[in-house]
């Protein structure tokens, strides 16, 4: 019975749509959520006491039900979310709650702020959320958290941030500016890197106090920060974060953006790290950065689409560079940045346009028609490129961005899908592109459709005959017929794709007229149709994987996907049927029932099943007669002639028939018809009543058969004939749109949730079920349900007096009874209890069956039936199964409603996705303010909302419940399902946990309960693997540990965990438990807020356990015992006094005995305490006698105590035996400490570009600790520590000693202590000499990072320039090359650390005389010791510079004679390379015979190659360590002499060379260099040695790309005309021309048109009067370089074009019918292979460039040599047939 809701019972119409379209009876009740919400706000409000920890944690219940009002969309009063926002704010900056309750409340003021964002007055401080987020996530805590949290809490805080800035008080941004702009002085170090992070997170630019502050975003402001944006030209992080900031103020800031567009265009461009020429595939840099918290990481391809979206005068120039990269063919690691990019640019132009249609808004430059055209045309060369890409992401965005863009410009957009859809379909070798073709039409059906409407309208009087509109329609209704052939069972993707093309043409067409109405798309739908069905019935035959009589039960690798989530199968037979006319239907419904009963497929039965129940759902009581009648009586008729078990008998069980089983054919057969019943019977209305007879038979027919597969399908008909009857569901939504909505000429009007309530009279019709429906129900529960529970109740009393061997057919089959009808009811079955107020949101989903008590008997027949199974079919997992099962249908009330609203949730996002009508939408009007979608779309949305409501309402009501306890029959049924959950099968034991987690997600204080429950079980000696296998499933749940973290930690927790566990040494129970402590420190969320009285004695017997732990238990439960020490010591620190100081003093006194412990884990586990609990004491004592500490200090460092520590710190270090390579442990040998944070978030503070600065096998964390030990006990760690050292320095050759004395010294050092300075002098400094001196090559690393380390302190320390010092006089004169490459190697290691801005005059005299040391030391010719003084150089070099001591670069220095005498030593070095050859010119030879008279040296590469290769490892280090920005004008001095040396005899040389020239191919120089830079690559491309020439044109083509936007014209051109000068270089070698021809073609990407169009016709004009001979050899007068030239540069004409044949620029405002055919590339191509029968090399040149012309054209070939005239065409394809 189907009602419509009435207009006086419906919500109030200021409600959302979908709760508008509600049941009436649910409507009616909307109104009471506003009160409901009060009531929790006000309740929230009594439970908040600031500066209580309990009651902060104590909230966090409430944000599932404040969660759930705003997704319901229901209509609550300001105020109350204005408390709500204010209570959860101060809770989560009180800072005393754990992580876990932070990071919820974060998930829900993020919430909140997103909905009400402008409904909300609040001003913030921006301070409190930099202080948590920083001593959260960059600091050391005072307690510990997991690393799972921690990463979910800087994830979600970073989003609430972003929602916070809008509230951010006046005056903020100059704060935040101020905060950090003095780090950005000072780019080489981490801190900079961090504060650009806090600067781009923090600093607002729309505020709700002031929109901006012109006193900070001014234009200079901008002009510095784009300064700054230069200083790090190569690291993603940060390019993307100045890219996000630009981004941002671009979109929020009113300024004339043009004269920073060049630097903003550049860096954009350069962002997406594409290849040019020939560039490596990857950028050589790849710095090993700071690790910064998910989420302040930004995509900058967003905030490039923002900026080309404000300012687009030079985005074509920007599409020419990129297009080609777009093409399948040029597929890399850049196409998820380019899918991106094209993702954002579409959306954010569409946002734009959808704000410029919004009259109201108009405040800023509007697009105009010509300009939002140019915008389009330019996005649409990206999307033909990328539509066919390999990256299935790329591909979707290229369809979707057609689509969008199809709404605004049709014209354009629509073109590029019809025409790729034609292209597709005639393609032969290129099929794959249909598929996706197909889904580009499909998205582009409904933009064809109304561009269609919209034109034929507006030309009424004149009607189109051939124009683009009626084109494209034409296309479509071609397509309908086309495209059937493409069902095909073994191309999925393709059959898809074809459905989702009929489903869209269905959605938007409203009536299916005859084809000779002359409608919109006028097509012979009665004809279509039948082919349809036709095709579809081969479909599902092919499904089958064999014939009809085998009825084979194996399944084929496609079946399924027809009905998987996401397809269009049933939309489209629902569309298809709701719309069709009657005359249709019914000859439709002939060829299903002659389909459906001459055939049976096991393989298709959901298909059948979707095909049978949208036939239903057109015409319930026509389908129902002809299709499921039929089968109903056949079912009954096969069935009741079989042997009948009587399981489904009500009342004594005594008489059963004799056991007995169906044919395999019989039993396929009534599984497959009962399947596809029960799917479709749920379509049905109250014409089933008419059926209820044959129904109740055929459902205890399909009970009492033999077979459990029939079983199991007359559980689902049984499941959905009550959910059908007594469920609310809407009816009839498919044919809405012919009988409700306004026909508009045949089109479909798509709705919006935000229209006016005109479209409420669309709302839907809901299915209210009639008295006798609900008699119906009740019969069938009563039947099924009451008297399957009566003969559970009674079987284990009484059991089966006879036929005992079928106990256990006959309690599944009750059991599946009794799961049916609950299944069925749903929440439609009260729950336990009814609460006096509730608080969660209004729902029902259907008329309620019996009453509260009824869920409670349920629970407690169950429960006694569980007590016998378990004791007497503990074994018999088919009955197990169904009975948690029912378990689960009563205590989880709403989960029925719950999993269908996922699958139908999902299903409905992916129909939303592609049928959506956007916003800016110019085809239907341009006041358009919402998106618009099928109405049958939004009512599955509305049915949605319902079926959530349903499942949602009430559900949460306990966490509001005062007595925190369960219903006593839930009470039994939740120890039931412990046990369960302890099985020996593991399918068991997994399905009873699931249930369980469920039951603990809905009460919170559950596993309270359970916990002792598991402790009892585990507690046995006799427990087996199996129960500790399920426990620890149990305890590793995220609710478990959560309730551990927010409510107590028992001591029967810690019991459990430890002393129950230990005496479980079976491998998979070690590794269940392994995997618990695992989680549990993964999850672990903070301190809990309730500490056990006991909990000191709970800490002693741990430390008695795992002090006293026998060698018979496993090292890994030593080690958990320490973890959980660790966090019982920091457990109270949310409580204060002197009981909580003792502990962390105590645990501190534990663990640091524990560094000598015998066990390598617990030891390292020791380490990471001892760092946490050292500075948990520092910040308890504050304010507390310190008496203890130093005492504590003086027991435990004694002599013996430092010899141990470092003997095992030594042992710790892994090394492999062959060739000693250090080894790092893996996670299962490590476990809970590698899971440990090692807290040094504050070294190294550089970044590093070379591993070995860090050390390999140096460990951060216990450099770390002993600097703390010293810095906290002074002289008493330096007397223990000194004889360990000293010995352990002295053994050389044992590396792990090496490496603990490098961690110890570099620790001691940097604590910086008064007793350190002292020491210094009496015996550390030489021993730190000696150690320096004594280490070998393989223990270097680690002696480098100690360095590093000791000098990465407080800076400005007398210590450290004592450090210097002693680095400086490490050597003497004569030492070895090793010596000095260590030497040189520890300097740049403490150098590294040194930040300028604190450097005490003495340590810039120190590096001004080591600089001018090094540079004088250029003789040496170790390779080494060469790199080593090169990367000193650099270092010294940019931190003078960056203290403001400027090193002129003129021969007063010796950085500038360095410099100077590079390029001579390079010329030399040429020179002798050519003399070598016997390749100079006659000048030369005289020049080197001029040499050889004055000097008697050896004119040998090697003499002058030591300064050449320390000037290139200079500029190698100035390039990977971030100090390009700082000495960009050395590299700019020194590109000439590397471009001399690229190709010489000295291999390591030119190695060399290359590698420095790679690395500069991808660097961005500044503006103001360019042109010193731009005369250098023209010098050396005007160089007499030809390998020169070819290098400098080899570097001018990135440069060109990478510089495009910053090169002036004039500068562009002079290298331009050096690039066509060199395509007739007379060269032998043709090199340089092919070069020349290569860096031409893509220097012609993105070149004004007028000098690519001149330089086409030049070419053209040149080839053709060399053809006027008409001989295929060279004229008289020219030579081969000339002719080889212009055959080049056509080559590079053709090739600068691939795969597509462009058109003429200066036609592109002639006739569009013509414009097609119009193009340049034809004759070139025409004209060049009339040069394939010259010589060499001209030639080969020629079968290059037809080669490559071929390969990228052939899959459009078909298409594209239409473009060919007849001759052309003639002349083209004979020479391909001659290449081959």
């Amino acid at each position: 019975m189907a009602k419509e809701c009435p207009d006086d019972a419906a919500a109030p119409p200021k409600t959302s749509l979908y709760n508008r379209w509600l049941p009436a009876i649910v409507a009616e009740r909307i109104g009471e959520e506003e009160g409901r919400f009060h009531q929790l706000a006000l309740k929230l409000k009594e439970e908040w006491e600031p500066g209580n920890s309990a009651s902060a944690v104590r909230t966090t219940r409430f944000i599932y039900l404040i969660q759930s009002f705003l997704k319901a969309l229901s209509t609550v009063a300001v105020e109350d979310v204005q408390l709500v926002a204010n209570i959860g704010l101060e809770v989560l900056l009180e800072g005393t709650i754990n992580l876990q309750a932070q990071t919820r409340w974060a998930i829900c003021l993020t919430r909140i702020f997103r909905k009400y964002r402008k409904k909300l007055s609040l001003s913030l401080d921006w301070r409190p959320f930099y202080k948590i987020f920083v001593n959260t996530h960059f600091k050391r805590q005072e307690f510990y958290s997991g690393l799972g949290t921690n990463s979910e809490h800087a994830t979600n805080f970073v989003v609430l941030l972003k929602c916070c800035r809008y509230y951010f008080s006046a005056g903020s941004a100059t704060e935040i500016w101020n905060e950090f702009r003095p780090c950005f002085d000072h780019p080489c170090r981490t801190s900079c890197l961090e504060a650009l992070g806090f600067l781009g997170l923090f600093i607002p630019l729309k505020s709700q106090h002031s929109l901006s502050e012109p006193y900070v975003f001014t234009v200079d402001w901008v002009a510095e920060c784009l300064d700054l944006w230069q200083r790090i030209p190569s690291c993603q992080f940060w390019s993307s974060q100045w890219g996000s900031l630009i981004g941002r103020c671009i979109t929020s800031l009113d300024m004339n953006w043009e004269p920073f567009m060049p630097v903003i265009f550049s860096h954009l461009l350069n962002s997406f790290r594409v290849p040019v020429g020939r560039s490596s595939a990857h950028p050589p840099i790849n710095w090993s950065i700071h690790s910064f918290p998910p989420g302040i990481n930004v995509s900058l391809s967003k905030t490039a689409a923002k900026s080309i979206v404000r300012t687009s005068s030079s985005f074509r120039k920007l599409v020419d560079y990129l297009e080609p990269y777009y093409h399948p063919s040029n597929g890399g690691h850049w196409s998820d940045s380019l899918e991106h990019f094209m993702t954002f640019l579409v959306r954010c132009f569409s946002k734009r346009m959808e704000r410029e249609c919004n009259t109201q808004k108009k405040t800023r430059q509007v697009l105009g028609a010509v300009e939002r055209a140019s915008f389009v045309k330019e996005v649409l060369r990206l999307v033909e490129r990328g539509q066919y890409s390999k990256s299935d992401r790329l591909s979707h965005a290229c369809a979707k961005a057609v689509s969008n863009l199809a709404y605004i410009e049709p014209a354009l957009a629509l073109n590029v899908a019809v025409s790729s859809f034609e292209t597709a379909m005639v393609s032969i070798t290129a099929t794959h592109q249909l598929e996706l073709a197909i889904k580009t039409l499909a998205l582009c059906t409904r933009p064809i459709l109304l561009f269609y409407q919209r034109e034929t309208a507006s030309n009424k009087e004149n009607q189109l005959t051939a124009g683009p509109a009626v084109r494209y329609r034409d296309a479509l209704l071609g397509s309908m017929f086309k495209t059937i052939p493409g069902l095909d069972a073994n191309d999925p993707l393709k059959t898809l794709a074809t459905m989702q093309l009929y489903c869209s043409v269905l959605s938007s067409v409203s009536n299916l007229q005859d084809p000779d109405h002359n409608g919109i798309f006028p097509i012979d739908w009665e004809k279509w149709t039948f082919q349809f069905l036709d095709q579809l019935f081969s479909l599902l035959l092919s499904l089958e994987p064999g014939s009809q009589s085998s009825l084979s039960t194996e399944t084929n690798t496609n079946d399924g996907f027809l009905v998987e989530s996401g397809s269009y199968f049933y939309p489209l037979l629902a569309l298809l049927f709701g719309k069709l006319p009657e005359r249709i239907f019914k000859l439709v419904l002939v060829r299903i029932k002659k389909f459906l009963t001459g055939n049976i497929l096991p393989g298709a039965a959901d298909e059948m099943a979707t095909l049978c129940f949208a036939a239903v759902e057109r015409d319930s009581s026509t389908a129902i007669s002809m299709l499921l009648e039929p089968i109903m009586k056949d079912l009954l008729s096969t069935l009741g002639e079989t042997p009948s078990t009587g399981y489904c008998k009500n009342g004594e069980t005594s008489d059963f028939s004799s056991k007995a089983t169906l044919s395999s054919a019989l039993e396929q057969r009534a599984t497959y018809q009962l399947n596809v019943l029960a799917s479709t019977i749920a379509a049905g209305d109250a014409t089933i009543l008419n059926y209820k007879t044959i129904l109740k038979d055929l459902i205890q027919v399909a009970f009492n058969a033999p077979s459990c597969k029939v079983n199991d399908a007359g559980k689902l008909l049984l499941k959905f004939l009550i959910r059908r009857l007594v469920c609310y569901f809407p009816v009839s939504s498919w044919k809405i749109c012919v009988s409700r909505l306004p026909a508009s000429d045949e089109l479909d009007i798509w709705i919006g949730t935000k229209d006016k309530n005109e479209f409420d009279s669309a709302r839907p019709s809901w299915h209210i079920p009639s008295a006798d429906e609900i008699m119906f129900v009740e019969e069938l529960v009563d039947f099924h349900m009451h008297g399957a529970l009566s003969n559970l109740q009674r079987f284990p009393e009484k059991g089966l007096q006879k036929n005992t061997g079928q106990e256990k057919d006959y309690l599944r089959v009750t059991l599946l009874r009794v799961d049916a009808v609950l299944q069925g009811l749903g929440s439609s079955l009260p729950d336990f209890q009814k609460v006096e107020h509730s608080y969660t949101v209004v729902g029902l989903s259907g008329v309620p069956i019996g009453d509260s008590s009824l869920r409670s008997d349920i629970a407690m027949i169950l429960h006694k039936a569980c007590g016998y199974l378990l004791a007497n079919k503990g074994d018999e997992s088919a009955i197990l199964k169904p009975l948690i099962s029912v378990m689960n249908a009563i205590v989880n009330s709403g989960g029925v409603e719950n999993g269908y609203w996922h699958q139908a949730r999902n299903d409905w996002d992916a129909e939303r996705l592609n049928l959506t009508e956007p916003a800016a939408n110019f085809l239907t009007s341009n006041d358009t303010k919402c998106l618009r979608r099928p109405l049958w779309l939004v009512h599955q949305r509305a049915y949605i909302q319902h079926v959530w409501r349903s499942a949602e309402t009430e559900y949460y009501d306990y966490y509001m419940s005062p007595t925190n306890s369960l219903p006593p029959a839930l009470e039994s049924l939740s120890n039931d399902l412990v046990s369960i959950s302890l099985h020996r099968y593991k399918a068991i034991r997994s399905y009873a946990a699931a249930v369980l987690g469920l039951l603990m997600h809905r009460f919170f204080f559950l596993p309270q309960t359970i916990l002792p429950l598991l402790v009892t079980h585990l507690n046995n000696p006799n427990a087996t693997e199996e129960s500790t296998l399920g426990a620890c499933a149990i305890l590793k749940t995220r609710t478990v540990i959560r309730s551990m973290m927010e409510v107590r930690l028992t001591s029967i927790v810690i019991c459990l965990c430890v002393n129950v566990f230990a005496h479980h040494d079976s491998t998979k129970a070690q590794n269940a438990i392994n995997k618990l402590f695992i989680a549990f420190n993964w999850y672990f969320g903070g301190s809990p807020v309730q500490v056990t009285p006991n909990i000191e004695d709970t800490i002693m017997d741990i430390k008695s356990f795992a002090t006293g732990a026998s060698s018979s238990v496993h090292w890994r439960y030593n080690l958990m015992a320490q973890g959980l020490l660790l966090f019982l010591t920091l457990a109270p620190f949310f409580e204060s006094g002197k009981k909580n100081l003792n502990l962390v003093r105590n645990g501190y006194e534990h663990f640091l005995g524990k560094l000598t412990s015998d066990l390598p884990t617990v030891r390292r586990l020791s380490v990471r305490a001892v760092l946490l609990l050292l500075g948990a004491e520092s910040d308890k004592m504050q304010g507390h006698e310190l008496n203890g500490s130093i005492t504590i200090g003086q027991q435990l460092l004694s002599e013996s105590f430092g010899e141990r520590v470092v003997e095992l710190l030594a042992l710790d270090h892994h090394y492999t035996e062959d060739d000693g390579i250090h080894v790092p442990q893996s996670m299962s040998d490590v476990g809970l400490v590698y899971l440990l944070p090692t807290y040094m978030c504050d070294w190294p503070l550089t970044r590093s570009w070379e591993s070995k600065s860090l050390g390999v096998a140096f460990s951060k964390a216990s450099a770390k600790l002993f600097e703390e030990l010293t810095r906290k006990y002074g002289q008493i760690v330096l007397d223990i520590l000194r004889r360990p050292l000293e010995d352990a320095v002295s053994t050389v050759d044992e590396r792990g000693k090496q490496c603990a004395a490098a961690e110890i010294i570099g620790g001691v050092i940097r604590s910086e202590a008064a007793c350190v300075e002292a020491a210094w002098d009496d015996w550390l400094s030489a021993l730190l000499r000696k150690a320096l001196k004594k280490t070998t090559l393989e223990c270097a690393p680690e002696w480098v990072a100690c360095i590093r380390y000791a000098t990465s302190g407080s800076q400005g320390s007398a210590l450290r320039f004592k450090v210097l010092e002693c680095l400086g006089k490490l050597l003497g004169s004569h030492a070895s090359s090793s010596l000095a490459a260590k030497r040189f190697n520890f300097l740049t290691a403490a150098l590294l650390e040194v930040q300028s801005k604190d450097m005490l005059s003495d340590e810039v005299s120190f590096q001004v005389m080591l600089l001018d040391e090094i540079l004088e030391y250029t003789g040496h010719s170790t390779a080494q010791v060469r790199k080593a003084i090169g990367t000193l150089a650099c270092v010294l070099s940019a931190g003078l510079r960056e203290c403001g001591h400027e090193v002129p670069l003129d021969g007063s220095t010796s950085l500038g004679r360095f410099i100077q005498r590079t390029e001579p030593e390079a010329r030399k070095i040429l020179n002798v390379h050519e003399n070598v050859e016997g390749d100079v010119s006659k000048r030369d030879k005289k020049a080197v015979k001029d040499m050889e008279t004055v000097s008697d040296i050896d004119l040998s590469a090697s003499f002058f190659t030591p300064l050449v290769v320390q000037v290139f490892y200079f500029l190698l280090a100035c390039m990977y360590s971030g100090r390009f920005n700082i000495l960009s004008d050395l590299v700019v001095e020194l590109v000439h002499p590397l471009l001399l040396l690229q190709d010489t005899s000295e291999k390591d040389l030119t190695h060399l060379a290359r590698s420095a020239l790679r690395y500069l191919k991808w660097q961005l120089f500044p503006t103001s260099h360019l042109a010193e830079l731009a005369s250098r690559l023209l010098k050396a491309a005007s160089e007499d040695n030809w390998r020169v020439r070819v290098a400098s044109i080899s570097f001018l083509q990135p440069f060109m790309y990478r510089h495009s936007f910053l090169l002036n014209h004039s500068l562009w051109q002079l290298l331009w005309n050096k690039v066509t000068e060199s395509l007739c270089d007379p060269q032998l070698e043709v090199g340089v021309r092919e070069m020349s021809s290569t860096a031409a073609a893509g220097m012609m990407r993105g070149a004004e048109s007028s000098v690519v169009q001149s330089f086409r016709e030049q070419a053209l004009a040149t080839t053709r009067s060399i053809l006027k001979s008409g001989k295929p050899k060279l004229p008289d007068g020219l030579a081969v370089p000339v002719v080889h030239g212009a055959v080049l540069a056509l080559t590079a004409c053709i090739l600068s074009v691939p795969y597509d044949i462009p058109r003429y620029s200066s036609q592109e405002t002639l006739t569009r019918c013509d414009l097609y055919r119009i193009s340049w590339l034809p004759e070139m191509v025409t004209t060049i292979t009339y040069f394939s029968h010259y010589p060499w090399p001209i030639r080969a040149t020629v079968t290059k460039a037809i080669g490559e012309f071929r390969r990228t054209h052939s899959d459009t070939w078909e298409i594209q040599k239409e473009q060919f005239t007849e001759e052309q065409l003639e002349v083209v394809c004979f020479t391909f047939l001659l290449l081959l």
